[in-house]
C-alpha cells in the first residue's frame, strides 16, 4: 500500500463539496487542507523553510477559527489548497531529506516538535478520510 495523505483523499472532492459541515459539528475538507497547510507553515518556520499562505489566510484556518464561508475573503477554494497542498508536499518531503537525524543534530524541542507534526498530519489525514466518505466518495483504501 502506498502513502495515503490529503492530496490522495481530496481527489474527486469539488469546491462546493468541500464546504460540506458534518453536523452537529465538525470541520469541512476545505478547513481540514488549509489548516494543515498553516500548520505545516508553522512548521516550515521553525525548520527554516519557505510558507505557503499569507498570516491573513491561516488566521482562517487555525484551530479555534470561526466556520469557514464562502464569500470570504481569506478562504481559498479547494483547488488553490490542493495545489498549496502539493507544493508543501514538495517542501515537507525536502526539509525532512535534509534534516539529521542523529540526536546531536536536532535538540530535543526539536524531535518533540517533529513528533507532534506527525500526530497532527496523521489525526488530519482520518478526519478527511471520514468527511469524504460523508460526501459519498468511495474509500482511497482497498
Amino acid at each position: 500500500m502506498g502513502c495515503i495523505d490529503n492530496d490522495t483523499l481530496i481527489e474527486g472532492i469539488t469546491d462546493e463539496e468541500s464546504l460540506f459541515r458534518p453536523e452537529p459539528g465538525g470541520n469541512c475538507v476545505n478547513w481540514v487542507v488549509g489548516h494543515v497547510i498553516a500548520t505545516r507553515d508553522f512548521m516550515f518556520e521553525e525548520f527554516s523553510g519557505p510558507v505557503i499562505m499569507s498570516d491573513a489566510e491561516r488566521k482562517k484556518y487555525q484551530r479555534g477559527s470561526d466556520a469557514i464561508v464562502q464569500e470570504d475573503e481569506n478562504i481559498r477554494s479547494l483547488t488553490i489548497l490542493r495545489e498549496r497542498l502539493q507544493n508543501s508536499n514538495k517542501y515537507l518531503w525536502k526539509m525532512l531529506d535534509t534534516i539529521e537525524y542523529e540526536s546531536s543534530k536536532l535538540s530535543e524541542e526539536q524531535e518533540k516538535s517533529l513528533a507532534g507534526y506527525s500526530f497532527h498530519e496523521a489525526y488530519h489525514v482520518g478526519q478527511t478520510a471520514l468527511l469524504r466518505r460523508l460526501l459519498g466518495k468511495e474509500g482511497v483504501i482497498k
